[in-house]
């Protein structure tokens, strides 16, 4: 913790449950790592800020960058030429207590065509997942997050059946040692907003072998259409490599476990 600025520590302090104050922790440090290898400076001197709307920036930077943590995972994209970014990471798998209706609570965060594919959804709940975090990706890179209209966001050529059985896939050792692997991509989604096509914008899906997917949304500009944007595992080592103390650490109450 005392890697970290009091005011990043008090933050985390304020979080009930451990799994959650450990995926803070895990990225505010990812974000000063990342900000001091793209500006050179000392991890003590970088400041992150966030906009009205929630969006963490660092401040006198030229990149931008977003981040997304869930399950212990976390991930973070990065544009060094400053065009907007954004990228959503979620579970595949809907929580054990969701009961057999609980896709019905959602509906008003689809279009009628994505509904319809949802609901019709031969993968279980791929559709689903998937155009949430694809929805979510995009509304971050914008800076708005869940303050939008997600319904006016939709998403078109979806390959969800070939990406769904991509994850499914256990064998291979690409990566070796690493939480996740990715086995599957797709760079087809195509995003609409209240009917027009929006295509300054870029997005790609990873599917990762522990059941997650990634979203990016991204300009075009700048960015090969024809290959994926590298996924890169970070070790604990590296991170660290960079990491200064700021002084002590804050002391904090002990967190909760979830029930």
């Amino acid at each position: 913790m005392r890697l970290l600025p009091v005011e990043s520590q008090l933050d985390i302090s304020r979080f009930r449950y451990r799994s959650d104050a450990k995926m803070a922790l895990g990225s505010q440090l990812l974000q000063r790592y990342i900000a001091t290898v793209l500006t050179g400076k000392k991890w003590t001197d970088i400041v992150i800020s966030k906009t009205p709307q929630g969006k963490s920036f660092v401040a006198n930077s030229p990149f931008d960058y977003n981040i997304s943590h869930h399950s212990e995972l976390v991930v973070v994209a990065v544009r060094p030429d400053g065009k907007q970014i954004g990228v959503d990471i979620t579970s595949t798998v809907p929580p054990s207590n969701w009961t057999m209706n609980w896709m019905e609570g959602f509906s008003q965060i689809f279009s009628p065509f994505e509904y319809s594919q949802v609901t019709s959804d031969s993968t279980g709940n791929g559709e689903f997942f998937l155009r949430w975090a694809l929805k979510e990706s995009y509304s971050k890179a914008i800076g708005m997050g869940l303050n939008m209209d997600l319904a006016k966001l939709e998403f078109r050529n979806l390959d969800t059946a070939r990406l769904m059985d991509a994850a499914k896939d256990k064998t291979g050792t690409d990566v070796v040692g690493a939480v996740a692997v990715q086995r599957g991509w797709s760079n087809s989604a195509q995003l609409w907003i209240d009917g027009v096509a929006q295509d300054r914008w870029h997005h790609e899906i990873f599917m990762l072998n522990n059941n997650h997917v990634i979203a990016l949304a991204t300009h075009k500009e700048g960015v090969n259409e024809v290959e994926q944007v590298r996924l890169r595992n970070l070790t604990v080592e590296e991170l660290m490599s960079r990491a200064l103390p700021f002084g002590p650490a804050v002391a904090m109450q002990p967190h909760s476990n979830p029930v």
